[in-house]
């Protein structure tokens, strides 16, 4: 009875620690940390949710890494989507990446929860100093 309990425990531990690291690392990646910055910084989402604008639950997405091939080049793709809110209200905040040695692109988009209007805020580059653009991640 002691080695099922010391097992399930033993599992419940790992299971827990899979999730709280893909939990940081969905949120230290560059659609995550530079999206969020965007979205506090924009003069539309301001207008619409107020400030402060703050971060409201987990981060969902994923991470894609794609190798290249004979004719495709190397490149890691992220699709984050998190919940902002201010004084004003709240939205839905879409983040997308690509990043290859050859270029890099970000996609930042506020979906309003009041009126379901949608804005992309960015679209360009990955150039951010809150990440620093730092392609180890």
């Amino acid at each position: 009875m002691k080695v099922v309990m010391l097992a399930s425990a033993v599992i419940l531990l790992g299971v827990v620690g899979v999730i709280v690291f893909f939990h940081g690392r969905t949120n230290d990646g560059p659609a995550h940390v530079c999206g969020l910055s965007i979205v506090q910084r924009s003069p539309v989402a301001i207008a619409l949710l107020g400030s402060p604008i703050v971060q409201r639950g987990a981060t969902m997405g994923h991470e894609q890494w794609l190798t290249g091939g004979l004719l495709h080049r190397p490149r890691h793709d992220e699709n984050d989507t998190f919940w902002v809110a201010g004084p004003k209200g709240s939205a839905t905040v879409r983040a997308f990446t690509e990043r290859s040695p050859y270029k890099s692109n970000l996609t930042v988009m506020l979906l309003s929860d009041a009126n379901q209007s949608s804005s992309i805020l960015y679209d360009g580059p990955i150039n951010c100093p809150e990440w620093h653009g730092d392609t180890t991640r």
